[in-house]
C-alpha cells in the first residue's frame, strides 16, 4: 500500500485511493482474524487490486483459484442473516454479481492496454484528450495479530 501512496502523491493531477479496512467491530469478527478476512477479501474478488494510470488498467493480483465469496460473507457476523433457510437466492445474486463485475475489469484492463478497443471511437481519431488523467487503486488494510498495521497492495 505504502507504493500505491507514494505513486498517488507523486502524479501530476488527481489520484485516487479505495482503501479496504476491515472492522472487527462493525464486521463481527475476531480481531485474529482480520488479515484472513482482508485476504479472502481479495482472494473471492470481493476487493480486486487494481490501479488505473492514464486510463490503462492493472489488475494487481488474480487469484489462481477465486474462492466463493459465501466463506468470506460466513466469517463475519453481519452477513449471518444471508444464511437462514430461503436465502440461497440472495447468496446466488451476490456470487454472480462478484463474477460480471470481475469480468467487467478483466475486459477493462485488456481493452485499456491495447488488447481490444476502449471505445467505440476508432484508434486513428482518439486523442490524448480522450483519455482519463491521474492514477486510482485499490488497497488492502488489516491489522495484525499483534495490533500493528499491515497491508499489501
Amino acid at each position: 500500500m505504502i507504493h500505491g501512496v507514494e505513486k498517488a502523491l507523486s502524479v501530476d493531477g488527481p489520484a485516487f485511493l479505495n482503501i479496504l479496512m476491515p472492522c472487527t467491530v462493525g464486521w463481527h469478527f475476531e480481531q485474529a482474524d482480520a488479515m484472513q478476512i482482508a485476504k479472502q477479501a481479495v482472494e473471492s474478488n470481493f476487493w480486486p487490486l487494481f490501479e488505473v494510470e492514464d486510463g490503462k488498467y492493472k489488475i494487481n493480483k488474480k487469484p489462481k483459484e477465486r474462492e466463493p465469496i459465501v466463506g468470506w460473507l460466513k466469517q463475519q457476523g453481519r452477513f449471518k442473516h444471508l444464511f437462514k433457510p430461503g436465502n440461497e437466492g440472495i447468496l446466488e445474486e451476490i456470487q454472480a454479481h462478484i463474477d460480471a463485475e470481475w469480468e467487467k475489469l478483466l475486459k477493462l484492463e485488456a481493452m485499456s492496454n491495447g488488447e481490444s478497443r476502449l471505445t467505440t471511437t476508432p484508434r486513428h481519431h482518439r486523442t490524448n484528450r480522450d483519455a482519463p488523467r491521474g492514477t486510482a487503486g485499490r488497497f488492502l488494510v488489516g491489522a495484525d495479530p499483534g495490533g500493528g498495521a499491515c497491508s499489501s497492495a
